[in-house]
């Protein structure tokens, strides 16, 4: 005799239950609310854009456009899953030029919060309102006065899903996500003005840039002056793909990969095509651990590229992969070697139209130089390094400068070991075992990451006043960020007081840190932060990473006898250097160190 369960029936989902499974892949934060409204807005045809956020989006999120509206009749359809104006067939679908199109964003959002429409259409000598609340329809559509456009008000995110709600950071953090969305979207649609509000304040408010010039300040406006004023110009086209915007020259790099902006067919997309693409582009380019910078917009035939494979549509699908990878790579690529050899045009080099030259990929780009050609242009090393058993270009002499390396008296304790750097970023250790090559990059991080753990479990870490304190801009988000984590930020020697809404001022740093560039140690903190590493843990290992762009210098005699017996100390211990940081001449040549240094 059975004695199991009966088999349960199949039943369809409720309604408002089917919307806030939907709700879990379209919200996932106030954020996602504001980025599915705007797009919407931009797909009615508006030219204005206004945002106003309560509690970072949480407890109000109004988004108000002079769009083309929605016709009353309409309004509770609106509502309603899978039900849209943007397509209605197939090859629809095949080909959608519109931000948004599946029709999930509205009754999704409607069914984890309190929302309101009120719209009206051209022509129409009023508007009408819609009330929704947990996905449920207050009351039919009513009259009311708007003008031509739409205002969509959301309240009280996820009042009816806590568990939900848990997930949801600080008023700070959301605040900034919603930023970076609008951001995101400013950026994508320059024909289209944003005014973003947080409690009664205005963030920022960006007017129509239709102009190249006026484009070129907007991104001057969210990316950083500092990015445009080095940035090449991009205007690429071949096999029916088009890619034009900017890229940061070689000379210029990022901490971390939050400058990186790709565009297509004017949609905000996170594609490892693209991101493999530019970053072979630059692989010979930026030191290793280094993040180029860019915002590049593809556009090419909708047909050859699905943007239905993820519901917030973050993600795209190409029909020819291959072809869109090698189309950025090699254009990217061509551009950036002839601004690393000087053939390209000059970035302050302005056009009749008030904006930067592009450069163009039918010039004919030199043959970028070889590892080995690299290394040879700092002049021959005294002496030969010669290596074994690893083919033709292991006894390679590397060299030098037409001085001697300098000699580094042993560190205390060493039994008269000495240190040579070779040049910027190598050094030489003749060690009793026979010689090893540093990296001087990968041996600072782990350097000063001991010393920081040493000093967090001790008495904390020794700081070090500045004789002036110096104030650093920084963006509202990112100044709120340190005035949050003040106590963090001091228990890594670091003294970082707000003095307005856009700037902070430094007053003490850690100790061994004395010569180093204060704004690029800010930066590399304000990264830190923003990527959730608020504990001095987390802070201590970002400011050790960032170190290592320190070390492509001359090293002073004390440095390097210090690091040198830090090293020595540890070299064959588990929590010694790391296998990158040093190398025995016998097993690695100059070149191969360089190439472990480059690879991701």
């Amino acid at each position: 005799m059975s004695t199991g369960a009966a088999s349960p029936r199949i039943h369809p989902l409720a309604g408002p239950l089917a919307n806030q499974i939907a709700a879990g892949e379209v919200v996932e934060r106030p954020a996602s609310v504001i980025k599915e409204l705007v797009e919407n807005s931009v797909d009615a045809g508006a030219r204005r854009i206004q945002v106003e956020i309560l509690a970072g989006g949480v407890r109000l999120a109004r988004v108000r456009d002079d769009g083309c509206g929605i016709h009353a009749a309409d309004l509770g359809l609106a509502l309603e899953r899978h039900a849209t104006s943007k397509i209605a067939t197939l090859a629809d679908l095949e080909q959608v030029r519109s931000m948004g199109f599946r029709g999930e964003a509205l009754p999704s959002i409607a069914s984890v919060a309190r929302l309101e429409i009120v719209s009206c259409t051209q022509g129409d000598g009023r508007g009408a309102r819609v009330r929704v609340e947990g996905g449920l329809l207050l009351e039919p559509p009513e009259p009311a006065a708007h003008p031509q456009g739409t205002t969509v008000t959301v309240r009280d995110l996820f009042f009816n899903t806590p568990a939900r709600r848990k997930f949801l950071r600080t008023e700070r953090t959301e605040l900034r996500h919603v930023e970076e969305a609008l951001k995101c979207l400013a950026l994508a649609h320059f024909e289209v003005g944003f005014k973003l509000g947080h409690g009664g304040r205005s963030l920022f408010d960006l007017l129509p840039a239709r102009e190249p010039a006026a484009r070129e300040r907007r991104v001057a406006r969210l990316c950083g002056e500092a990015f445009l004023h080095q940035a090449l110009v991009v205007d690429l086209a071949a096999a029916g793909l088009v890619l034009r915007g900017w890229i940061g020259g070689p000379g210029f790099s990022r901490g971390q990969s939050d400058l990186q902006y790709f565009f297509v067919n004017g949609r905000t997309v996170s594609d490892s095509v693209a991101r493999h693409a530019v970053r072979q582009a630059y692989a010979d380019l930026i030191p290793g651990g280094r993040h180029p910078a860019y915002v590049l917009y593809l556009e090419l035939d909708p047909t050859a590229v699905d943007v239905n494979v993820h519901p917030s549509k973050h993600e795209v699908r190409f029909r020819d992969a291959r072809l869109v990878h090698d189309f950025l790579y090699r254009g990217l690529h061509r551009g950036l070697t002839e601004a690393a050899s000087g053939t390209a045009p000059d970035p302050d080099e302005w056009n009749s139209e008030g904006a930067r030259r592009p450069w163009s990929a039918a010039r004919d780009a030199p043959r970028p130089r070889n590892v080995g050609e690299q290394l040879a242009a700092y002049g021959a090393l005294h002496g030969t390094i010669h290596g074994a058993g690893h083919g033709a270009d292991s006894g390679a002499a590397y060299g030098a400068r037409p001085e001697s390396p300098r000699v580094i008296g042993a560190a205390p304790g060493s039994p008269g070991i000495p240190l040579r750097q070779c040049f910027e970023g190598y050094a030489l250790a003749l060690a009793t075992r026979g010689p090893l090559v540093v990296d001087l990059r990968a041996a600072s991080v782990w350097w000063t990451a001991r010393r920081f753990q040493r000093a967090l479990a001790g008495d904390g870490v020794r700081a070090r006043p500045l004789l002036m304190p110096i104030s650093v801009a920084l963006d509202e988000g990112a100044a709120s960020a340190v005035e949050e984590h003040a106590e963090s930020l001091a228990r890594v020697g670091l003294d970082l007081r707000r003095v307005s809404p856009t700037s902070v001022s430094v007053r003490e740093i850690p100790v061994w840190f004395a010569q180093a560039p204060i704004e690029a140690m800010v930066e590399a903190v304000v990264a830190a932060l923003r990527g959730a590493k608020t504990t001095p843990q987390a802070l201590a290992t970002a400011l050790a990473e960032w170190s290592g762009e320190l070390a492509d210098r001359t090293w002073t005699d004390e440095e390097l006898a210090q690091l040198w017996a830090a090293m020595e100390e540890r070299i064959d211990a588990p929590d010694g250097p790391p296998a990158g940081a040093w190398a025995r001449i016998e097993r690695v040549t100059l070149e191969q160190l360089l190439a472990r240094r480059r690879s991701p």
